[in-house]
């Protein structure tokens, strides 16, 4: 991430760093997808107040209807848009960037159909079984291989 060193931040921006950071100094990827994860439900809620916050003063909001782009030139005007610091994209980099089966869905498809149910298994597997771990912590994050079908 490149920001601007002497730029000064409000608490809700610094959350959001703070907790993109935990995620990127994890080496556990469980515990990077729930960073993620928290993220994405808490620009979710933001957007919810934005809602009620317009509504209150009789302003319209609406939110915007995200995309994830749909081939290979798309991700990559995509990509040089997010990232400050280019280089060189290659063939592996647009296929984890968006996996082929989510290419041109939307996201709030992709986070209710795919990463929400996968968020619910990790949890399940963490923090709802008694007894017996029904799954390895390393073998959590393979349960998407039966996501992307939806």
């Amino acid at each position: 991430m490149a920001i601007n060193a002497t730029a000064t931040f409000m608490p809700e921006f610094r959350s959001y760093a703070a907790l993109y950071r935990e995620a990127l100094n994890t080496n556990s990827p469980v515990y990077e997808f729930l960073c993620l994860f928290k993220i994405i439900e808490s620009l979710r809620g933001r957007r919810i107040r934005f809602a009620r916050d317009a509504k209150k003063t009789n302003a319209n909001y609406i939110p915007p209807t995200e995309v994830l782009p749909g081939n290979t030139g798309e991700i990559k005007a995509w990509l040089e848009a997010l990232f400050y610091i280019r280089r060189e994209f290659d063939l592996s980099t647009f296929e984890s960037a968006v996996p082929p089966d989510l290419r041109g869905r939307t996201a709030a498809d992709v986070i209710e159909n795919v990463l929400k149910p996968l968020r619910v298994n990790v949890a399940h597997a963490l923090f709802g079984s008694r007894g017996e771990l029904p799954l390895s912590s390393d073998d959590l994050l393979h349960t998407h291989n039966s996501l992307t079908a939806c």
